[in-house]
């Protein structure tokens, strides 16, 4: 076999393998948002919620649901890239409203933490 073929299969093994369903995706973000919303572990994903949603599915849709279940990304790191992700995705949507606004207030703050050292925080 020439290379050039054996390269366009294996580009093909490759994209089919890194192609994942949106819809995976999209419940990946939302497990990953309730998770930073209850301000608990990143691991809770792949440790509680995971195996929940695939032992729920697997009982009241079959099993071919719960299989589906079990391609969700749900490990500690992708939890945390999403998180950081729709973090950065709202800085950067809040900055775009700031520069579209002919006027805006801006309000310092000088509180100290715990170890007396101030901070300087400003709400826009």
């Amino acid at each position: 076999m020439p290379k050039r073929d054996a390269l366009k299969i294996e580009k093909k093994i490759i994209s089919r393998a890194s192609t994942t369903d949106t819809s995976l995706l999209t419940a990946s973000y939302l497990i990953s948002l309730q998770i930073a919303k209850c301000k608990i572990p990143y691991s809770i994903g792949e440790e509680l919620i995971k195996p929940s949603l695939i032992a729920a599915c697997n009982e009241v849709l079959g099993p071919s649901a719960a299989s589906k279940m079990k391609d969700i990304p749900s490990s500690t790191d992708t939890v945390k890239r999403w998180i950081s992700d729709m973090a950065e995705d709202t800085e950067t949507k809040l900055i775009e409203q700031i520069k579209k606004l002919k006027l805006f207030a801006l309000q310092p703050d000088k509180p100290t933490d715990i170890q007396s050292k101030s901070i300087l925080l400003t709400y826009v």
